[in-house]
C-alpha cells in the first residue's frame, strides 16, 4: 500500500533508557505497575484509548550485530493513544496523574527520557493478516547535532522505502510505521517536570514471530541495502541509535 499518515488520533510516545542503579527487569516491573495505576485513574479512563508497553527482547541482537548495528541500550517504550491533543492536555492537568508522575520519578522514569507526540506514517499494512498476537522490531534513530531534522527524516524515510520495496518485506512483515516527532504537547510535558524529546525518528515493524524479523534482516538484499544506507559512512543513520525486538503488552484498550 502507499504511505498514509493518520491524523484522527493523538499518538504519544515515551522512550525510557533504564537508569543506572536499577536492573532492566526491575525497571520494567516498576514501569508496568505504574502504567497499571495510571490506567485505573478516572482521568485516564475518560481520555485514553489505549496504552501499550514494549518490553525489549534480545532475540534480534545477534542478527542485527551481523549488520554492524550495535547492541541496544536497555530501553522501555510506551505508546498511549488519545482521541486528540486536548484529551492529553486534560490528563496532564489532573492532580492525581501529576502525583503519579512525581512518584515515577522516584525510580528514574524521567532520567534521559524522551516524551512526545508523533505523526505516524504507515509504510506497509497487511490488512489480511488478522488480529493475531504480534512481535515488534523497533528502531530509535537519533538525529545527530548539527544535522537538519528534515534532512535526517528524509534519509530515514528513503531507507525504509527501499526496504519496503523488497519482496521479502511483504513476506515477513505485517505492518511498518515511521513516527515523526511534533511539538504539540511539549508545554504540557515540561509542566509535569519531564523532559521533552531529544531529536528522534522512530520506526516500528510488526511481525508474526521474531524468526521472521531475523530472516528479514538476514536477507542478502536487505543486508546490502543496510550497508549502503543505514550504516553508510558518508551519512550514517544508526549512530547512537537503538534497534531491538520487543514484546507488546497492552495495559488498557478501548480501541480493539
Amino acid at each position: 500500500m502507499s504511505a498514509s499518515t493518520r491524523k484522527d488520533q493523538c499518538n504519544f510516545l515515551t522512550i525510557h533508557p533504564v537508569p543506572s542503579g536499577i536492573s532492566k527487569e526491575e525497571c520494567e516491573r516498576k514501569h508496568s505497575a505504574w502504567l497499571d495505576a495510571v490506567a485505573q485513574t478516572p482521568v485516564a479512563q475518560r481520555n485514553m484509548l489505549k496504552i501499550t508497553m514494549f518490553i525489549q527482547d534480545n532475540t534480534l541482537t545477534e542478527p542485527l550485530g551481523r549488520l554492524d548495528i550495535p547492541t541496544a541500550s536497555p530501553t522501555i517504550v510506551t505508546h498511549i493513544v488519545f482521541e486528540d491533543v486536548e484529551n492529553f492536555k486534560e490528563v496532564a492537568r489532573d492532580p492525581t496523574f501529576k502525583s503519579l508522575v512525581d512518584q515515577a520519578k522516584e525510580f528514574g522514569y524521567h532520567k534521559g527520557a524522551s516524551l512526545f507526540t508523533a505523526d505516524v506514517v504507515t509504510k506497509l499494512d497487511d490488512v489480511e493478516s488478522g488480529p493475531q498476537e504480534r512481535k515488534h522490531a523497533i528502531g530509535i534513530f537519533k538525529i545527530p547535532p548539527g544535522v537538519p531534522k528534515d534532512k535526517f527524516e528524509q534519509k530515514v524515510e528513503a531507507f525504509v522505502d527501499g526496504a519496503m520495496a523488497m519482496p521479502i518485506a511483504r513476506e515477513k512483515l505485517l505492518h511498518y510505521t515511521i513516527w515523526y516527532q511534533n511539538s504539540e504537547v511539549n508545554t504540557e510535558v515540561e509542566g509535569l517536570g519531564l523532559p521533552t524529546a531529544a531529536p528522534l525518528v522512530i520506526a516500528m515493524a510488526e511481525l508474526e514471530t521474531f524468526n521472521h524479523a531475523a530472516e528479514f534482516v538476514g536477507d542478502p538484499a536487505v543486508a546490502q541495502h543496510v550497508a549502503t544506507t543505514l550504516t553508510a559512512k558518508d551519512f550514517p543513520l544508526h549512530l547512537d541509535g537503538d534497534f531491538f525486538g520487543a514484546e507488546a503488552i497492552v495495559k488498557f484498550n478501548k480501541i480493539d
